[in-house]
């Protein structure tokens, strides 16, 4: 298995880890909660310090904004990440 971090890879990685953000929201398990608002940092920064997304930092902002909003819809968050997953779980098989 190729454990390359490409944006893509960590987007997927972003996606599973806004899904623990949500999940433990809904839950009101608020250190879980907190616990992957972090993980969800850390590979936010490590996004942000890839070569090509130089010119989405941007949308890399707006992103890490939209995970900490409990008014913007789960499913709304959730569906941004949808291409992500799919894309890479296509380069796997």
């Amino acid at each position: 298995m190729n454990t390359e971090r490409t944006s893509l890879f960590l987007m997927a990685n972003l996606a599973s880890e806004v899904s623990r953000v949500l999940s433990s929201r809904s839950a009101g398990d608020r250190l879980f909660e907190q616990e992957s608002l972090e993980r969800a940092d850390r590979i936010i920064s490590d996004v942000e310090k890839l070569p090509e997304m130089s010119k989405r930092k941007e949308e890399v902002a707006l992103i890490s904004e939209a995970i900490r909003e409990p008014s913007i819809a789960p499913e709304h968050i959730r569906s941004y990440f949808d291409p992500f997953l799919s894309r890479l779980f296509a380069s796997q098989g």
